[in-house]
């Protein structure tokens, strides 16, 4: 059917229309917040973007709406990124779910068996946690959550890694390992990040032939365990 094969293409328009619209909402929220007074460090991103080109000009309408809302997520605080994270999530599957009517595919008894199963276990869940007696359980999740999501984000002010120039991986891999056994793995993460983004400029001149960031020079140091989420 040749509706079919416009089906993909039309979801991927919708999903970045509307993350487009999402993300440039919270934008001008947090622009209106910034001119109210809300302190800086809720209105103001904390992880710059990585240095170098951006790849290929988008060749379709959808990945430029793509690639202007990547930008404008980057001029996030914590507060708007936390909140794009968890709505765009739930958008798109609002709009997976019309595509799905849409194109005849919810005419299937077993898509409407999957999808009852999936709205009633939610539904459990979203009760639960709001007024269940597992109400402080999720709460506690969706804390930690996004303290799990501001260790990685924040972490050049919160280990106090310099803004510009080079640093010694070592002494600031100990300070990350210093933070809490919960907050170690995510808080090395973070440091890798900054390390991969200041050795990609210095070293390579945000050269897209870099090569061996994460296993050579001061990475290579590193003691046997120290490198977490690093490839063997």
């Amino acid at each position: 059917m040749p509706f079919e094969s416009k089906e993909t293409p039309m979801r991927e328009l919708a999903t970045s229309v509307m993350s487009y619209l999402f993300a440039q909402t919270l934008y001008t929220g947090q622009e209106i917040a910034k001119v109210v007074g809300v302190p800086q460090k809720h209105v103001t991103a904390k992880n710059p973007p990585a240095p170098g080109p951006e790849g290929e000009n988008p060749t379709t309408f959808s990945g430029q709406l793509y690639k202007d809302t990547k930008r404008t997520v980057e001029k996030f605080g914590d507060p708007a990124a936390v909140m794009f994270i968890a709505g765009d999530e739930y958008q798109s599957k609002a709009i997976n779910a019309f595509f799905d009517v849409l194109t005849l595919k919810a005419l299937s008894p077993n898509y409407w068996v999957t999808a009852t199963d999936h709205v009633v276990t939610q539904t459990k869940l979203a009760a639960s946690a709001t007024i269940g007696k597992e109400e402080a359980l999720y709460t506690q999740q969706a804390k930690n959550t996004r303290y799990i999501f501001t260790l990685v984000r924040n972490n050049p002010e919160e280990l106090g890694i310099p803004k510009e120039g080079g640093f010694d991986l070592g002494v600031f891999m100990e300070k990350a390992y210093a933070v809490g056994d919960f907050e170690a793995i995510w808080t090395v993460e973070g440091l890798g990040h900054v390390y991969s983004q200041r050795t990609w400029r210095l070293k390579w001149d945000c050269s897209e032939d870099a090569e061996g960031i994460l296993v050579e020079g001061q990475a290579a140091t590193m003691p046997f365990g120290r490198a977490t989420m690093t490839p063997e």
